[in-house]
């Protein structure tokens, strides 16, 4: 069962050509919300259980095949973002995932073969962004709870060709990740949450990558993973928050020309917490991780 909610969408493909591109998307709706709730109290889930909500207020997407892309857009969001899941669960000898995920502004582009890309980015979030997933299980052998929440995210991706990229992106509203699962008897539990303020991935499996990068969080950043359980075997609990989080590649055996100008600015707080609960188990493996900037630019493999 997925639910999806989105504000403003827009997708473009350049295939065997090339393509100019302006765009601006702006949101002043009060949410864009997906709620997934499954409730099977005293039956069971035999085969396996999935439970998906997605939420984004600003989507643009790019594919690029054969062909240049110059793109210029501005994504600007003063609505909320909001992805819950919730599943009520008797007994499942299956696989069990609840996953939920939302994203103010999010700006992606792809290609697959040898495509030029060139991209400014601006966005600009005000509102919150949160994203919940919660089970509650009787007897679960393997079950997780995942939630991701991103205000302001960027992710390039090129095969081949050259890629240039300025990504301006400032975080006003706060964000929310948070995981529950709640078990009387498991098999394995995996509860994982994380939350980003802005999010830039660039990687080209090519030479040349000039990236120019502005990333400035100010809402802050909260992520929780919880696990309660009374019997069982092995439970993994992590979260993990950035207020920014930046990373950018090329490639190392083809010579790389990599030129990046990086400033993050965080002034928000940013907070992670896992907590675990068991009376019998045989392993726990509990993480939190808090980070206010993070970048990582490296060349390696090749083609």
């Amino acid at each position: 069962m997925t639910t999806q909610a989105v504000g403003n969408y827009m997708t473009h493909v350049a295939d065997g050509g090339d393509a100019a591109v302006t765009t601006h998307q702006a949101s002043t709706g009060t949410a864009v919300s997906a709620w997934t709730d499954i409730q099977s109290p005293n039956n069971a889930i035999y085969q396996s259980g999935e439970g998906d909500a997605v939420s984004e207020v600003n989507h643009q997407a790019y594919q690029v095949s054969t062909g240049r892309l110059d793109a210029q857009s501005w994504q600007t969001s003063g609505t909320e973002s909001r992805a819950d899941v919730s599943a009520t669960v008797h007994y499942s000898p299956s696989d069990n995932l609840y996953s939920a995920s939302a994203t103010n502004n999010y700006y992606g582009a792809y290609s697959d073969q040898q495509g030029s890309q060139a991209h400014e980015v601006h966005q600009d979030q005000s509102a919150m962004t949160h994203a919940r997933a919660e089970v509650y299980g009787g007897n679960m052998w393997n079950v997780a709870a995942q939630g991701t929440a991103v205000a302001n995210n960027t992710d390039l991706q090129n095969a081949g060709g050259s890629m240039d990229v300025i990504n301006d992106q400032h975080q006003g509203g706060n964000v929310q990740s948070q995981a529950y699962i709640s078990a009387y008897e498991y098999g394995t539990a995996d509860v994982s949450a994380s939350g980003i303020g802005n999010r830039l991935a660039a990687g080209n499996n090519d030479v040349t990558l000039h990236l120019d990068n502005t990333q400035i969080s100010d809402g802050g950043v909260d992520v929780t993973a919880s696990f309660d359980g009374n019997t069982g075997y092995d439970s993994y609990i992590s979260a993990e928050a950035y207020g920014n989080q930046a990373l950018a590649y090329a490639c190392a055996e083809c010579k790389a020309d990599v030129n990046v100008n990086s400033t993050q600015v965080n002034n928000g707080d940013v907070n992670a917490t896992s907590t675990v609960n068991v009376t019998q188990g045989r392993s726990i493996v509990s993480s939190a991780r808090a980070v206010g900037n993070s970048a990582t630019y490296y060349v390696s493999g090749g083609k």
